[in-house]
């Protein structure tokens, strides 16, 4: 989509909630309908100008609305439940409720990322999709899996399949999710550990709830779970990786709720660990660029600059490596800026 298109599509969705009024948005917090439409209209906005306001409010529009939904949905529960000639739609509608409040539990900015690559991409990361829908309900519980008729397993050997080269290159995201689905293409199905947090990150999710306490704190209580559930789990080939993705999530949510000596902990197990990994080689470089820009944060502008050069000049040939070295420059640009 063309930056001009951009910008016109912005004042329109600006224009649409100007015209929606106060009675209407006071509407959303009674009525599913209204609820539905305001939310819509205020992520559409923070999707087109991607500011961090409008992001903000973006999310809390998502939040109410889903609690709004899930107030009327659950109302709806209890009167189809006294009907016995209507169960077999009751337990369909019973699995939609569910799947949206631990969808919701995962933090809405899945939603919201996919939202916002869906619109500016159009359909042509089809193989990333898949990957995204199989990675949240991959984070869910069983019976909640269940409740929708879907199988995790088929969903992230779909992925494969759809891949796409365009003008003979393909894409970086979905190279990434095509690779990384490949552990359930085994005969004997290999979960990954976290793997929409995993995305999440990929897209910068981490600096979005930068300004969100409780929000990085949900994060931090779903990684420390996922830590703790491999420290019980036997050994395997990918024991040291999948202990390395933890540590890099669990340093940018402490590095969000401003625990510096933790995080800075958690970002030198990875990079400490480099020897050891063997298939997600990506992780030390962006461990490097999270690093330095906790010292930028604590004051240690020089020791920042040589951590960056690092990560930019000593590793080559992994996963979103043009998209790192991307942020990197641009972070060399700002800091050495007078």
């Amino acid at each position: 989509m063309a930056t001009g298109s951009l910008r016109f599509a912005s004042s329109d969705t600006k224009r649409a909630s100007r015209q929606l009024g106060a009675s209407d948005m006071s509407r959303a917090k009674d009525s599913m309908y209204h609820a539905l439409g305001y939310s819509t209209i205020v992520v559409l906005q923070a999707v087109m100008t991607f500011e961090q306001q409008d992001i903000q409010n973006g999310i809390s529009a998502m939040k109410d609305a889903l609690q709004t939904c899930q107030k009327e949905c659950l109302s709806i529960l209890q009167v189809i439940e006294k009907n016995k000639l209507e169960q077999e739609f009751f337990y369909e509608f019973e699995g939609g409720v569910k799947l949206g409040t631990g969808a919701f539990n995962l933090g809405s900015l899945m939603l919201f990322y996919h939202a916002r690559i869906e619109l500016l991409k159009g359909n042509i990361e089809k193989a990333t999709y898949v990957f995204l829908k199989a990675a949240i309900l991959s984070m869910l519980p069983e019976e909640d899996v269940a409740s929708t008729n879907e199988n995790v397993v088929t969903l992230f050997r779909q992925v494969d399949s759809l891949k796409q080269r365009i003008a003979g290159k393909s894409l970086p995201t979905e190279k990434f999710a095509v690779r990384k689905a490949r552990r359930y293409s085994l005969p004997a199905p290999v979960k990954l550990v976290l793997p929409a947090l995993e995305m999440m990150y990929v897209w910068n999710g981490f600096l979005i709830v930068n300004k969100r306490k409780d929000l990085s704190e949900n994060l931090l209580v779903t990684v420390e779970k996922a830590e703790a559930a491999l420290q019980n789990q036997d050994f395997s080939e990918y024991s040291v990786d999948d202990e390395c993705l933890v540590k890099l999530l669990k340093g940018c949510c402490l590095k969000n709720l401003q625990r510096p000596l933790q995080a800075e902990l958690c970002f030198n197990h990875v990079v400490e660990s480099e020897k050891l990994l063997k298939y997600d080689h990506y992780l030390v470089p962006f461990t490097l660029f999270e690093l330095a820009f906790l010292y930028k944060s604590q004051g240690e502008i020089e020791k920042a600059l040589k951590v960056l050069e690092t990560a930019r000049n000593n590793y080559k040939d992994y996963s979103l490596e043009s998209r790192l070295h991307f942020r990197i420059q641009a972070a060399l640009h700002l800091w050495k800026t007078p």
